[in-house]
C-alpha cells in the first residue's frame, strides 16, 4: 500500500494550486483573445470548453485527497473483509430471534397465556426446559415474572 505523502504531491506546499492559477490564467488569456478577434454569436462550443476547463485549485486539491482517502479506505475495507464476522453473527442472531418467536408462538397456542408464553422464552434463554419442571415451580416462576418490570413494560404497552 502506497503511503499518503501530501507535501510531494503539491497539497501542502500549495504548487498544484499555483500552476492551476497559472494555467487558468492562460485559459482566461485565451478566452478574452477570441472575444477581442471575433465576435462569436449565441453559444460558442469552443468557448464554452474554455470556460469550463477553468478549475479552481482548492476544490481540486479536496477532490484529490478524497479520492485519495476512498482509496485508503477501500483498501482497508478489502484487506479486513475476511476478518469480519457480521455476516455470521447476524444469521446466528435471526436464527437465535426466530426460534425465540417460535418458542412464544407455541407456547400461546399451547396455553392460551402472553405470560406463560413470555416465561417460556426467558426459560428457553437461560437453557431451562419449563415443559420438564414440576408445576409447583412452574407456578411459582410465573408469578415472579408477572411482577418484574418486562412483563409489566408488556402490560404497559398493550
Amino acid at each position: 500500500m502506497s503511503r499518503l505523502n501530501l507535501k510531494s504531491n503539491g497539497y501542502i506546499d500549495r504548487t498544484v494550486s499555483e500552476k492551476m492559477d497559472i494555467t487558468n490564467k492562460v485559459t482566461k488569456i485565451a478566452i478574452d483573445r477570441i472575444n477581442k478577434k471575433s465576435k462569436p454569436a449565441g453559444r460558442d462550443e469552443i468557448l464554452t470548453t474554455l470556460s469550463e476547463s477553468i478549475i479552481d485549485g482548492d476544490d481540486y486539491i479536496r477532490y484529490r485527497l478524497t479520492r485519495r482517502f476512498d482509496g485508503l479506505a477501500q483498501s482497508l475495507y478489502e484487506a479486513h473483509k475476511k476478518e469480519t464476522q457480521a455476516e455470521a453473527v447476524g444469521s446466528g442472531f435471526l436464527k437465535m430471534f426466530n426460534k425465540q418467536l417460535s418458542k412464544y408462538e407455541d407456547t400461546k397456542a399451547e396455553t392460551g397465556s402472553s405470560e406463560e408464553a413470555k416465561l417460556a422464552v426467558f426459560a428457553d434463554q437461560m437453557g431451562v426446559d419449563l415443559k420438564k419442571a414440576p408445576e409447583d415451580e412452574k407456578q411459582t416462576l410465573l408469578n415472579i415474572f408477572k411482577r418484574s418490570k418486562f412483563a409489566q413494560f408488556f402490560k404497559k404497552r398493550k
